[in-house]
């Protein structure tokens, strides 16, 4: 909300509209059917006169205050990159996107090696298969993504070709995940339940119900005996395979639970919430171990190393953190991103030892931001290794002096790629 004076407050919203209110009276005096998405932020002018609102459609509208008109609209363009998946001989990424597709990345090149088309809303969640898993109709690995188009699409990675599309969810799908065997698929919605899937025939198993806000994010145990769910009511809960029974309820965050990851034993969850903090917790007794306090906004995903020995975690303030995840002490803080980290993961690497000269064991952290790019991160350093993006329309195009452009064109070419001197 944004106040203009003692009298006037504006206040934006989920459900797509903006309000101005008497703050003296309690009363609303205009409500505009602001943006086609949920609108983020609202900001009066210095003279109070017009008022700015900015959304989830990436347009920004200005208001007349006194007539109510809409007097300008900018509209940009994004393509932020949602989450992120490592198959299983480390050789492809996945990535979800805002633009409702899924990209596979080859890691050598750091080239798009194929686009999968065929969702009509932004990719949440996307996850491969444990390279074991043998669908009757895929050629090589199995790749999940979830949207908020409301499904579930299984992708064959070589041919790029949807195999099959899963419907049942009624709101968006915000998670999904394979079981260690690749023959479940969870999946987390806005609808406040979680599926099971028989990956090889598209059969929906199970609908676990219990969480009373959308799940937002989902994840098997490493043996596949449990499921691990988080959820915007403040909870995590822990779910007996195949029977769907909730075994325990995980109370202490103070806000919406974003995050959930076992450890590499299962021994540990680790939770990662709005409300600023980690938790590590003890699968058996579901007793909180430890709080990580540190991120300036809310964490939003979470990974252990393969080890277990640490914890990375990304947030909305931008930066990722790495964590001992015994001892809850401060590692590392991995900055470069310019807007919210939305997803990461580990990735093993050699390097030289430095006395043998031999290629040791190690990891880089991989991470994914809404400012549309890819980060390949040292563990060690901090240092970031490589960095992928998308390459746009319109990328290095010199509009300096260009004339004969509105505002709203010129926002979009720099949006597109485009760049002034």
């Amino acid at each position: 909300a944004e106040k203009a004076s003692d009298r006037l407050l504006a206040s934006s919203s989920y459900d797509q509209t903006v309000k101005l209110w008497d703050t003296a009276k309690g009363t609303c005096l205009r409500t505009w059917q602001a943006h086609s998405n949920r609108v983020w932020w609202v900001a009066f002018s210095p003279n109070g006169q017009l008022l700015a609102s900015g959304g989830e459609d990436h347009a920004t509208r200005l208001w007349d205050i006194q007539t109510g008109q809409s007097t300008k609209t900018w509209k940009g363009h994004t393509n932020g990159v949602l989450s992120l998946s490592l198959s299983s001989t480390q050789s492809q990424l996945a990535t979800g996107h805002e633009d409702q597709t899924v990209k596979l990345w080859q890691v050598k090149t750091g080239k798009i090696a194929r686009t999968l088309r065929g969702h009509t809303n932004r990719v949440w969640s996307v996850a491969f298969a444990p390279l074991s898993v043998a669908h009757p109709n895929a050629a090589s690995e199995l790749v999940a993504s979830g949207s908020a188009d409301r499904t579930i699409k299984l992708w064959d990675s070589q041919t790029g070709d949807c195999l099959n599309t899963l419907q049942g969810h009624k709101s968006w799908v915000w998670s999904v995940a394979f079981s260690p065997t690749g023959n479940w698929l969870a999946s987390g919605s806005y609808d406040q339940t979680i599926r099971l899937w028989d990956t090889r025939t598209g059969e929906c198993l199970n609908i676990l119900t219990g969480h009373t806000a959308p799940v937002v994010s989902v994840t098997f145990s490493p043996d596949g005996r449990l499921l691990a769910s988080s959820s915007l009511d403040t909870t995590l809960r822990l779910w007996d395979l195949p029977t769907g029974r909730c075994l325990q309820t995980l109370q202490g965050h103070q806000h919406s639970v974003w995050a959930v990851a076992f450890s590499p034993d299962g021994q540990r969850l680790a939770s990662g919430s709005y409300d600023k903090t980690i938790k590590v917790w003890e699968t058996a007794s579901g007793h909180c171990d430890r709080t990580l306090e540190g991120h300036a906004s809310p964490v939003v995903c979470l990974a252990f190393s393969p080890d277990g020995q640490q914890l990375g975690s990304g947030s909305f303030d931008c930066t990722l953190r790495l964590w001992d995840s015994y001892s809850g002490q401060l590692l590392q803080t991995f900055q470069g991103h310019t807007k919210p980290v939305y997803s990461l993961l580990f990735k093993a690497i050699s390097r030289p030892s430095t006395s043998s000269g031999i290629l040791a064991p190690s990891e880089m952290l991989i991470s994914s931001s809404f400012d549309e790019t890819i980060r390949f991160w040292d563990t060690k350093t901090s240092r970031c290794l490589n960095t992928w993006r998308e390459c746009r329309p319109y990328e290095g195009m010199n509009i300096t002096n260009t004339t004969g452009l509105t505002e709203a064109q010129t926002a979009t070419l720099f949006a597109l790629g485009a760049i002034e001197n």
